[in-house]
């Protein structure tokens, strides 16, 4: 039996359907993959000047970017303690939480977790190279990027966060 001119129709419309999706869905992916490159501090990469967190308060200064109802975060909360109680004190190293929630709920969060923290800011969406939660950034005093880690640690990224840290 041949194909009609109809059949031969379809079968053309639903090839470039095809094509044209996976061209609209490789595109997206592209610009996810480069704004993701873009919303990362590079070391040594210099903090812009207005940023909502004071790096220059300490010698260094880890700021977790945490929020609640992340899984992730509450995995890495026995981490973020250990990292604050070996610290030597908070001239040597400052701990700061940002968080889009507001500074109430954020510090609820962070007392639920037993997290006392040396300040809680609140930074909106954008305002600062990351993108996702947790993430860690370590700032020098002049506002040099030290470190910075996305996502859950693993054991020899929290020895880097603890070495870079100065812990």
């Amino acid at each position: 039996m041949r194909p009609t001119l109809d059949q031969l129709a379809n079968v053309a419309l639903i090839v470039a359907c095809a094509a044209v999706t996976a061209t609209v869905a490789a595109k997206y992916q592209d610009t996810r993959s480069q704004r993701s490159q873009q919303l990362k501090y590079e070391i040594g990469e210099k903090i812009e000047k207005g940023s909502p967190i004071d790096y220059r308060l300490s010698n260094r200064t880890l700021v977790l970017f945490v929020r609640s109802g992340c899984r992730y975060c509450d995995e890495s909360m026995p981490f973020y303690r250990a990292l604050l109680r070996d610290r030597k004190d908070a001239t040597s190293l400052r701990i700061v939480v940002a968080t889009a929630e507001p500074p109430d709920a954020a510090r609820a969060y962070l007392d639920r977790n037993g997290l006392t923290v040396d300040d809680i800011t609140q930074v909106h969406p954008g305002e600062m190279k990351a993108n996702a939660t947790p993430t860690i950034v370590v700032i020098d005093s002049t506002g040099a990027v030290k470190g910075f880690w996305r996502g859950k640690l693993s054991e020899s990224n929290e020895t880097e966060v603890r070495t870079v840290s100065g812990i």
